[in-house]
C-alpha cells in the first residue's frame, strides 16, 4: 500500500522495514528481501528517500544493497562515502552504521578513492570500527596505507585488540617501514620486526 502511494512519505515509512527484525527470521528475511525488490523496481521515485534512510539509520546493509540494484557503481560509492562522512570519527553513537558502511565500501573497486573516506576512521573512538578498516586494508594488501597502520603502534592509549590487528596488518602488506615501528606488548607476543623494518609473525 505504501509503494502505490508513491510519496516520499510512503517510501520513508516502507523503509523503516529494514530496522527491526520480526520474530520469525525466515518471514522477516522474505519480507525485506522483498522489500529491495520492490525498491529496484521503482527506482527514481524511491531513491531521494533510500538515500536519506542511508545516511540516517543505523542497519544500513540492505537498504545499501537495494541501491546497487537501482545506481552503477561510481554513484553508489559515492553515496555510501557520503553516508560515512555523515557519522564523523568522534561519533560515538553512530557505531554500528560506520561498521555496516565500511564492510559495504571495503567490497568496492574504486579502493583509492574509497581509502581517502576510510583513513579517519583508523582513529574512531570504537575499537570495532578501527579494526574493521584494518580488516580491509588486510582484503585489499593496500600498501599505502601501511603508515597509518604503524601510527596505531606507537599509541600507547589503545586496546591490546587494535596493537594486534595493526600488527597483523602489517605483516600481510609486507610493509618495510622507515623509521622501524616498535611493537607494543600485545603485538609483540605474535609479531616481530626484521631488520628491514617488516614486521613478521614469530616463528614457533
Amino acid at each position: 500500500a505504501l509503494f502505490k502511494m508513491g510519496t516520499p512519505e510512503a517510501y520513508a515509512a516502507a523503509l523503516k522495514r529494514f530496522s527491526y527484525v520480526c520474530q520469525s527470521l525466515h518471514w522477516d528475511g522474505v519480507e525485506k528481501k522483498w522489500l529491495q525488490d520492490e525498491l529496484a523496481r521503482v527506482g527514481q521515485p524511491a531513491l531521494a528517500s533510500l538515500k536519506d534512510f542511508i545516511h540516517t539509520e543505523d542497519a544500513v546493509t540492505l537498504a545499501v544493497r537495494a541501491l546497487q540494484r537501482m545506481l552503477d557503481e561510481q554513484d553508489a560509492t559515492a553515496t555510501l562515502i557520503s553516508a560515512l562522512r555523515a557519522r564523523s570519527p568522534e561519533d560515538y553513537r553512530r557505531t554500528q552504521a560506520k561498521l555496516e558502511l565500511i564492510d559495504c565500501l571495503g567490497e568496492q573497486k574504486s579502493k583509492e578513492q574509497v581509502w581517502d573516506a576510510m583513513a579517519p576512521y583508523l582513529e574512531d573512538h570504537s575499537d570495532d570500527v578501527r579494526t574493521k578498516v584494518l580488516e580491509v586494508i588486510e582484503t585489499w594488501k593496500l600498501a599505502s596505507a601501511a603508515p597509518a597502520v604503524a601510527k596505531l603502534l606507537a599509541d600507547d592509549t589503545l586496546s591490546a585488540r587494535v596493537h594486534r590487528q595493526a600488527a597483523q596488518c602489517l605483516c600481510v602488506l609486507e610493509a618495510r617501514l622507515k623509521p622501524a615501528p616498535t611493537l607494543p606488548p600485545a603485538a609483540a607476543e605474535d609479531y616481530l620486526v626484521d631488520g628491514d623494518g617488516q614486521v613478521v609473525r614469530k616463528k614457533r
